[in-house]
């Protein structure tokens, strides 16, 4: 497959964020164990409440930075707690921020794409969060591009993020790539910017039922050199 440039979605496609999130959590309990009494139900509980967030964004029915604002209200609410949300979530989205951590042969294989193609980051997540994890990572100067949902107030699935990133590497949707984890934001983007799609499934998930098959399906980003002509 031939093709002029390559955008990625940044958590679980090039960095480890199930690895951040578990030392974010671990960190985050840790710091609060006074005021919890269950850690596992606070993980829990978070988790399921993020994760009902984020589908929310995916379907267009809240912006990122909704999310930030209630996914600890909620938690607090949820569990009754007597911390502030606003300082849990200081604590948590601090611990994102560092250390960095790598999928398996992301970075070298980063740096062997960027001497190939035009390289661009779409992420959702968090300014505060993602931008500090984009400059540890030296990703910020590995792709030319690097957008973040909450910066630009557009997340994925919407095609305006994906045309923002066409625009700003001047090519055009057929010329690119998006590469990602997400059936949700990354394909269902990509489609609605009618760009093809490298889906990073690890796991053999099944593909939903409502969408096409992608043009690649791999396990990891450390795949895709074999894939590009």
């Amino acid at each position: 497959m031939r093709k002029k440039a390559l955008l990625f979605d940044l958590d679980n496609t090039i960095l480890d964020f199930s690895k951040a999130e578990a030392h974010a959590m671990a960190f985050t309990i840790q710091h609060f164990q006074a005021f919890i009494e269950n850690a596992e139900l606070f993980e829990k509980t978070f988790s399921q409440i993020n994760n009902h967030l984020w589908k929310k964004v995916h379907l267009g029915e809240l912006s990122s930075h909704e999310v930030q604002q209630l996914r600890f209200s909620h938690l607090v609410d949820s569990l009754n707690l007597s911390i502030e949300a606003t300082q849990i979530a200081q604590v948590y989205e601090t611990s994102l921020t560092h250390p960095i951590f790598w999928l398996e042969q992301a970075e070298a294989t980063m740096h062997q794409l960027k001497a190939t193609h035009l390289l661009g980051i779409i992420t959702n997540g968090f300014t505060h969060v993602q931008k500090p994890r984009l400059e540890n990572s030296k990703l910020s100067a590995i792709a030319s591009v690097n957008l973040i949902a909450e910066d630009v107030g557009i997340a994925k699935p919407d095609k305006r993020i994906f045309e923002m990133a066409l625009d700003a590497l001047q090519v055009a949707p057929q010329e690119t790539l998006m590469v990602g984890d997400s059936l949700e934001a990354d394909f269902q983007g990509a489609l609605n910017a009618n760009i093809d799609f490298c889906w990073i499934n690890p796991a053999n998930e099944p593909l939903l039922k409502h969408l096409p098959t992608p043009q690649i399906t791999i396990h990891s980003i450390a795949q895709l050199p074999n894939y590009l002509s």
